[in-house]
Protein backbone atom coordinates (compact mmCIF):
# COMPACT_ATOMS: atom_id res chain seq x y z
CA UNK A 1 0.00 0.00 0.00
CA UNK A 2 1.23 3.44 -0.79
CA UNK A 3 2.36 5.96 1.75
CA UNK A 4 -0.09 8.58 0.59
CA UNK A 5 -3.08 6.27 0.47
CA UNK A 6 -3.67 2.71 1.57
CA UNK A 7 -3.56 1.33 -1.95
CA UNK A 8 -1.10 0.69 -4.74
CA UNK A 9 0.10 3.77 -6.53
CA UNK A 10 2.83 4.82 -8.84
CA UNK A 11 5.77 6.63 -7.33
CA UNK A 12 5.12 10.33 -6.87
CA UNK A 13 7.06 13.29 -5.53
CA UNK A 14 4.94 13.31 -2.35
CA UNK A 15 5.38 9.61 -1.67
CA UNK A 16 6.96 8.74 1.66
CA UNK A 17 9.02 5.59 1.33
CA UNK A 18 9.41 5.31 5.10
CA UNK A 19 5.68 4.74 5.55
CA UNK A 20 5.73 2.09 2.83
CA UNK A 21 8.64 0.41 4.59
CA UNK A 22 6.98 0.51 8.00
CA UNK A 23 3.81 -0.98 6.53
CA UNK A 24 5.90 -3.71 4.95
CA UNK A 25 7.75 -4.39 8.20
CA UNK A 26 4.50 -4.58 10.18
CA UNK A 27 3.02 -7.00 7.64
CA UNK A 28 6.13 -9.15 7.89
CA UNK A 29 5.79 -9.24 11.68
CA UNK A 30 2.18 -10.41 11.36
CA UNK A 31 3.25 -13.10 8.89
CA UNK A 32 5.86 -14.50 11.28
CA UNK A 33 3.40 -14.36 14.17
CA UNK A 34 0.96 -16.51 12.22
CA UNK A 35 3.75 -18.84 11.13
CA UNK A 36 4.64 -19.36 14.80
CA UNK A 37 0.98 -19.83 15.67
CA UNK A 38 0.33 -22.42 12.93
CA UNK A 39 3.42 -24.47 13.76
CA UNK A 40 2.79 -24.52 17.51
CA UNK A 41 -0.86 -25.50 16.92
CA UNK A 42 0.39 -28.59 15.06
CA UNK A 43 2.71 -29.53 17.91
CA UNK A 44 5.98 -28.23 16.45
CA UNK A 45 8.49 -26.19 18.40
CA UNK A 46 8.20 -22.41 18.00
CA UNK A 47 10.49 -21.40 15.11
CA UNK A 48 13.31 -18.91 15.55
CA UNK A 49 13.31 -19.25 19.31
CA UNK A 50 9.70 -18.06 19.57
CA UNK A 51 10.56 -14.54 18.40
CA UNK A 52 7.78 -14.67 15.82
CA UNK A 53 5.17 -14.80 18.58
CA UNK A 54 5.90 -11.16 19.38
CA UNK A 55 4.95 -10.27 15.83
CA UNK A 56 1.33 -9.88 16.95
CA UNK A 57 2.34 -6.31 17.80
CA UNK A 58 2.59 -5.71 14.06
CA UNK A 59 -1.20 -5.48 13.96
CA UNK A 60 -1.17 -2.81 16.66
CA UNK A 61 1.29 -0.85 14.55
CA UNK A 62 -1.03 -1.16 11.54
CA UNK A 63 -3.90 0.32 13.56
CA UNK A 64 -1.82 3.39 14.43
CA UNK A 65 -0.51 3.62 10.87
CA UNK A 66 -4.04 3.61 9.47
CA UNK A 67 -5.17 6.47 11.71
CA UNK A 68 -2.01 8.42 10.92
CA UNK A 69 -2.34 8.06 7.14
CA UNK A 70 -6.08 8.76 7.02
CA UNK A 71 -5.58 11.94 9.04
CA UNK A 72 -2.64 13.18 6.95
CA UNK A 73 -4.18 12.40 3.59
CA UNK A 74 -7.85 13.25 4.17
CA UNK A 75 -8.62 14.95 7.47
CA UNK A 76 -5.77 17.49 7.44
CA UNK A 77 -5.42 18.23 3.73
CA UNK A 78 -7.97 20.97 3.10
CA UNK A 79 -6.80 21.39 -0.51
CA UNK A 80 -7.94 17.89 -1.52
CA UNK A 81 -11.50 18.51 -0.29
CA UNK A 82 -12.45 14.89 -0.87
CA UNK A 83 -16.17 14.38 -0.46
CA UNK A 84 -17.48 11.71 1.88
CA UNK A 85 -18.96 9.71 -0.98
CA UNK A 86 -15.76 9.91 -3.02
CA UNK A 87 -13.75 8.77 0.00
CA UNK A 88 -16.00 5.78 0.65
CA UNK A 89 -15.93 4.85 -3.01
CA UNK A 90 -12.12 5.00 -3.04
CA UNK A 91 -11.87 2.87 0.09
CA UNK A 92 -14.38 0.32 -1.20
CA UNK A 93 -12.60 0.05 -4.54
CA UNK A 94 -9.31 -0.43 -2.75
CA UNK A 95 -10.37 -3.01 -0.17
CA UNK A 96 -13.25 -5.05 -1.52
CA UNK A 97 -12.16 -6.62 -4.85
CA UNK A 98 -9.13 -8.39 -3.40
CA UNK A 99 -10.90 -9.15 -0.13
CA UNK A 100 -13.93 -10.69 -1.85
CA UNK A 101 -11.70 -12.71 -4.17
CA UNK A 102 -9.77 -14.30 -1.30
CA UNK A 103 -12.99 -14.73 0.70
CA UNK A 104 -14.59 -16.66 -2.17
CA UNK A 105 -11.54 -18.92 -2.31
CA UNK A 106 -11.86 -19.54 1.43
CA UNK A 107 -15.58 -20.22 1.02
CA UNK A 108 -14.84 -22.81 -1.67
CA UNK A 109 -12.38 -24.57 0.66
CA UNK A 110 -14.84 -24.71 3.55
CA UNK A 111 -17.71 -25.87 1.32
CA UNK A 112 -15.40 -28.66 0.09
CA UNK A 113 -15.06 -29.80 3.70
CA UNK A 114 -11.76 -28.24 4.74
CA UNK A 115 -11.64 -27.77 8.50
CA UNK A 116 -14.56 -30.12 9.17
CA UNK A 117 -17.35 -29.28 11.60
CA UNK A 118 -15.08 -26.83 13.40
CA UNK A 119 -15.38 -24.45 10.44
CA UNK A 120 -19.00 -25.26 9.55
CA UNK A 121 -20.26 -22.37 11.71
CA UNK A 122 -18.65 -19.93 9.28
CA UNK A 123 -21.00 -21.16 6.53
CA UNK A 124 -24.19 -20.07 8.27
CA UNK A 125 -25.96 -17.55 5.99
CA UNK A 126 -25.98 -14.61 8.39
CA UNK A 127 -22.34 -15.17 9.29
CA UNK A 128 -21.40 -15.31 5.61
CA UNK A 129 -23.27 -12.06 5.00
CA UNK A 130 -21.51 -10.40 7.92
CA UNK A 131 -18.15 -11.70 6.71
CA UNK A 132 -18.52 -10.40 3.15
CA UNK A 133 -19.89 -7.03 4.32
CA UNK A 134 -17.20 -6.61 7.00
CA UNK A 135 -19.76 -6.45 9.80
CA UNK A 136 -19.07 -7.48 13.43
CA UNK A 137 -20.17 -10.89 14.63
CA UNK A 138 -19.73 -13.14 17.65
CA UNK A 139 -17.44 -15.51 15.77
CA UNK A 140 -14.31 -15.31 13.66
CA UNK A 141 -15.19 -14.17 10.12
CA UNK A 142 -14.96 -16.43 7.08
CA UNK A 143 -11.50 -15.11 6.26
CA UNK A 144 -9.66 -15.20 9.58
CA UNK A 145 -7.44 -12.18 8.99
CA UNK A 146 -10.34 -9.98 7.86
CA UNK A 147 -11.21 -9.12 11.46
CA UNK A 148 -8.78 -6.19 11.10
CA UNK A 149 -10.75 -4.93 8.09
CA UNK A 150 -13.96 -4.91 10.12
CA UNK A 151 -12.43 -2.24 12.36
CA UNK A 152 -11.04 -0.44 9.33
CA UNK A 153 -14.44 -0.31 7.62
CA UNK A 154 -16.05 1.21 10.70
CA UNK A 155 -13.23 3.73 11.00
CA UNK A 156 -13.68 4.71 7.36
CA UNK A 157 -17.34 5.46 8.02
CA UNK A 158 -16.31 7.85 10.81
CA UNK A 159 -13.69 9.49 8.58
CA UNK A 160 -16.36 9.92 5.90
CA UNK A 161 -18.63 11.53 8.48
CA UNK A 162 -15.81 13.96 9.36
CA UNK A 163 -15.38 14.79 5.68
CA UNK A 164 -19.12 15.47 5.42
CA UNK A 165 -19.29 17.52 8.63
CA UNK A 166 -16.03 18.09 10.46
CA UNK A 167 -17.54 18.85 13.87
CA UNK A 168 -19.95 15.94 13.92
CA UNK A 169 -17.37 13.52 12.52
CA UNK A 170 -14.65 14.40 15.01
CA UNK A 171 -17.18 14.36 17.85
CA UNK A 172 -18.14 10.82 16.84
CA UNK A 173 -14.49 9.74 16.67
CA UNK A 174 -13.72 11.28 20.07
CA UNK A 175 -16.82 9.70 21.64
CA UNK A 176 -15.91 6.28 20.26
CA UNK A 177 -12.32 6.54 21.42
CA UNK A 178 -13.44 7.82 24.82
CA UNK A 179 -15.77 4.85 25.29
CA UNK A 180 -13.06 2.36 24.33
CA UNK A 181 -10.58 4.05 26.69
CA UNK A 182 -13.12 4.10 29.54
CA UNK A 183 -13.80 0.38 29.13
CA UNK A 184 -10.07 -0.33 29.08
CA UNK A 185 -9.38 1.70 32.23
CA UNK A 186 -12.37 0.11 33.97
CA UNK A 187 -10.96 -3.34 33.23
CA UNK A 188 -14.01 -4.38 31.22
CA UNK A 189 -13.29 -7.35 28.96
CA UNK A 190 -14.94 -6.86 25.56
CA UNK A 191 -13.82 -10.14 24.03
CA UNK A 192 -10.90 -11.01 21.76
CA UNK A 193 -10.09 -8.48 19.03
CA UNK A 194 -10.32 -11.29 16.46
CA UNK A 195 -14.09 -11.29 17.10
CA UNK A 196 -14.68 -7.64 16.16
CA UNK A 197 -17.15 -5.55 18.14
CA UNK A 198 -15.66 -2.04 17.66
CA UNK A 199 -14.74 -1.77 21.35
CA UNK A 200 -11.40 -3.59 21.42
CA UNK A 201 -8.54 -1.64 23.04
CA UNK A 202 -6.72 -2.02 19.74
CA UNK A 203 -9.11 0.58 18.30
CA UNK A 204 -7.28 3.19 20.35
CA UNK A 205 -4.41 2.92 17.91
CA UNK A 206 -6.57 4.57 15.24
CA UNK A 207 -7.22 7.59 17.44
CA UNK A 208 -3.59 7.80 18.51
CA UNK A 209 -2.56 7.76 14.86
CA UNK A 210 -4.90 10.69 14.18
CA UNK A 211 -3.55 12.59 17.19
CA UNK A 212 0.08 12.20 16.09
CA UNK A 213 -0.76 13.28 12.56
CA UNK A 214 -2.60 16.40 13.72
CA UNK A 215 0.01 17.38 16.31
CA UNK A 216 2.84 16.48 14.00
CA UNK A 217 3.28 19.82 12.27
CA UNK A 218 3.61 21.70 15.55
CA UNK A 219 6.11 19.17 16.86
CA UNK A 220 8.07 19.23 13.59
CA UNK A 221 8.48 23.00 13.84
CA UNK A 222 9.74 22.89 17.41
CA UNK A 223 12.05 19.86 17.28
CA UNK A 224 15.33 19.60 15.43
CA UNK A 225 16.43 16.60 13.41
CA UNK A 226 18.71 15.39 16.20
CA UNK A 227 15.84 15.32 18.68
CA UNK A 228 13.67 13.55 16.12
CA UNK A 229 16.38 10.94 15.53
CA UNK A 230 16.70 10.32 19.26
CA UNK A 231 12.92 10.00 19.65
CA UNK A 232 12.81 7.53 16.77
CA UNK A 233 15.51 5.32 18.26
CA UNK A 234 13.88 5.38 21.71
CA UNK A 235 10.36 4.63 20.43
CA UNK A 236 11.49 1.95 17.99
CA UNK A 237 13.63 0.36 20.69
CA UNK A 238 10.68 0.28 23.10
CA UNK A 239 8.38 -1.28 20.52
CA UNK A 240 10.90 -3.87 19.32
CA UNK A 241 11.99 -4.63 22.88
CA UNK A 242 8.42 -5.46 23.84
CA UNK A 243 8.12 -7.77 20.84
CA UNK A 244 11.25 -9.65 21.85
CA UNK A 245 10.01 -9.84 25.42
CA UNK A 246 6.68 -11.32 24.34
CA UNK A 247 8.39 -13.66 21.89
CA UNK A 248 11.06 -15.25 24.05
CA UNK A 249 9.11 -15.14 27.31
CA UNK A 250 6.54 -17.67 28.41
CA UNK A 251 3.79 -18.35 25.90
CA UNK A 252 1.20 -15.54 25.83
CA UNK A 253 3.35 -13.29 27.98
CA UNK A 254 1.67 -9.90 28.25
CA UNK A 255 4.13 -7.13 27.47
CA UNK A 256 3.78 -3.40 27.82
CA UNK A 257 0.32 -1.80 28.04
CA UNK A 258 -1.23 -1.32 24.62
CA UNK A 259 -1.50 2.44 25.09
CA UNK A 260 2.24 2.71 25.63
CA UNK A 261 2.93 0.62 22.54
CA UNK A 262 0.54 2.75 20.47
CA UNK A 263 2.29 5.91 21.64
CA UNK A 264 5.63 4.39 20.66
CA UNK A 265 4.22 3.49 17.22
CA UNK A 266 2.87 7.02 16.76
CA UNK A 267 6.26 8.46 17.69
CA UNK A 268 7.97 6.22 15.14
CA UNK A 269 5.56 7.34 12.41
CA UNK A 270 5.91 11.03 13.19
CA UNK A 271 9.69 10.95 13.42
CA UNK A 272 10.33 8.93 10.25
CA UNK A 273 8.04 11.08 8.12
CA UNK A 274 9.73 14.22 9.46
CA UNK A 275 13.19 12.79 8.94
CA UNK A 276 12.35 11.79 5.38
CA UNK A 277 10.83 15.14 4.43
CA UNK A 278 13.37 17.31 6.23
CA UNK A 279 16.39 15.10 6.62
CA UNK A 280 16.35 13.14 3.38
CA UNK A 281 15.91 9.74 4.98
CA UNK A 282 15.11 6.94 2.56
CA UNK A 283 13.72 3.56 3.50
CA UNK A 284 15.33 0.29 2.40
CA UNK A 285 13.92 -0.57 -1.01
CA UNK A 286 13.01 -4.18 -0.18
CA UNK A 287 10.87 -3.07 2.76
CA UNK A 288 9.27 -0.27 0.75
CA UNK A 289 8.50 -2.75 -2.03
CA UNK A 290 6.97 -5.12 0.51
CA UNK A 291 4.83 -2.26 1.78
CA UNK A 292 3.43 -1.72 -1.71
CA UNK A 293 2.13 -5.32 -1.83
CA UNK A 294 1.37 -5.69 1.87
CA UNK A 295 -2.42 -5.77 1.46
CA UNK A 296 -2.23 -8.78 -0.85
CA UNK A 297 0.27 -10.47 1.45
CA UNK A 298 -1.95 -9.79 4.45
CA UNK A 299 -5.03 -11.29 2.81
CA UNK A 300 -3.34 -14.46 1.54
CA UNK A 301 -0.52 -15.28 3.95
CA UNK A 302 -2.45 -17.09 6.67
CA UNK A 303 -4.08 -19.53 4.27
CA UNK A 304 -0.78 -20.18 2.48
CA UNK A 305 1.04 -20.81 5.75
CA UNK A 306 -1.68 -23.12 7.07
CA UNK A 307 -1.94 -25.19 3.89
CA UNK A 308 1.86 -25.34 3.41
CA UNK A 309 2.61 -26.47 6.94
CA UNK A 310 -0.16 -29.09 6.94
CA UNK A 311 0.95 -30.42 3.56
CA UNK A 312 4.54 -30.79 4.77
CA UNK A 313 3.36 -32.47 7.98
CA UNK A 314 1.19 -34.89 5.97
CA UNK A 315 4.32 -36.04 4.12
CA UNK A 316 5.95 -36.92 7.41
CA UNK A 317 8.68 -34.36 6.90
CA UNK A 318 10.15 -32.61 9.96
CA UNK A 319 8.97 -29.04 10.43
CA UNK A 320 12.11 -27.24 11.49
CA UNK A 321 13.63 -23.80 11.00
CA UNK A 322 14.38 -24.31 7.31
CA UNK A 323 10.84 -25.54 6.62
CA UNK A 324 9.36 -22.63 8.52
CA UNK A 325 11.45 -20.18 6.52
CA UNK A 326 10.41 -21.88 3.26
CA UNK A 327 6.74 -21.52 4.23
CA UNK A 328 7.26 -17.82 4.96
CA UNK A 329 8.91 -17.33 1.56
CA UNK A 330 6.03 -19.19 -0.10
CA UNK A 331 3.51 -16.89 1.61
CA UNK A 332 5.39 -13.82 0.39
CA UNK A 333 5.61 -15.24 -3.13
CA UNK A 334 1.88 -15.99 -3.28
CA UNK A 335 1.06 -12.54 -1.93
CA UNK A 336 3.33 -10.88 -4.49
CA UNK A 337 1.80 -12.94 -7.30
CA UNK A 338 -1.72 -12.12 -6.15
CA UNK A 339 -0.83 -8.44 -6.16
CA UNK A 340 0.80 -8.49 -9.57
CA UNK A 341 -1.68 -10.63 -11.46
CA UNK A 342 -4.98 -9.76 -9.76
CA UNK A 343 -5.03 -6.86 -7.32
CA UNK A 344 -2.88 -4.39 -9.27
CA UNK A 345 -4.66 -4.98 -12.64
CA UNK A 346 -8.08 -4.64 -11.00
CA UNK A 347 -7.05 -1.41 -9.28
CA UNK A 348 -5.63 -0.08 -12.55
CA UNK A 349 -8.86 -0.92 -14.39
CA UNK A 350 -10.99 0.75 -11.73
CA UNK A 351 -8.86 3.89 -11.82
CA UNK A 352 -9.11 3.92 -15.61
CA UNK A 353 -12.90 3.69 -15.50
CA UNK A 354 -13.05 6.45 -12.92
CA UNK A 355 -10.85 8.74 -15.04
CA UNK A 356 -12.97 7.99 -18.10
CA UNK A 357 -16.15 8.92 -16.21
CA UNK A 358 -14.58 12.18 -15.06
CA UNK A 359 -13.47 12.99 -18.60
CA UNK A 360 -16.95 12.27 -19.93
CA UNK A 361 -18.47 14.48 -17.24
CA UNK A 362 -16.14 17.34 -18.17
CA UNK A 363 -17.03 16.95 -21.85
CA UNK A 364 -20.75 16.97 -21.04
CA UNK A 365 -20.41 20.08 -18.89
CA UNK A 366 -18.39 21.79 -21.63
CA UNK A 367 -20.99 21.00 -24.29
CA UNK A 368 -23.82 22.27 -22.07
CA UNK A 369 -21.90 25.45 -21.32
CA UNK A 370 -21.28 26.09 -25.04
CA UNK A 371 -24.97 25.60 -25.80
CA UNK A 372 -25.96 28.07 -23.10
CA UNK A 373 -23.47 30.67 -24.32
CA UNK A 374 -24.76 30.24 -27.87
Amino acid sequence: MSAKENGPAAASPGRLTTLDALRGAASLLVLFYHLDDVLVALGADPPFGGLGHGGARGVDFLFVLSGYVMARVYLMDRERRTSATAFLRQRAQRLLPAFWTVSLAALALYVAGYGGMEKATKLEPLRLLASFLLLPQDHQPLLNVSWFLVYEAFFYLLVALALFDRRIGFAAIFAWQGLVLALLLAGQHVGPSEVPNYLSPRCLGLGIGIAFAMLGRRIEQRCGLRAMSFAFVAAAGLFLGDMVWEGIGERDTHGLPILLLDLAAGTVLLTVTTLERRGGWKAPRPLAALGSISYSVYLTHFAVLTLSVRFIASLGMPVGQATALACAVAALAVGASFHRWLDAPVQSALRGRQMARKAETRRTVGVEASHRSA
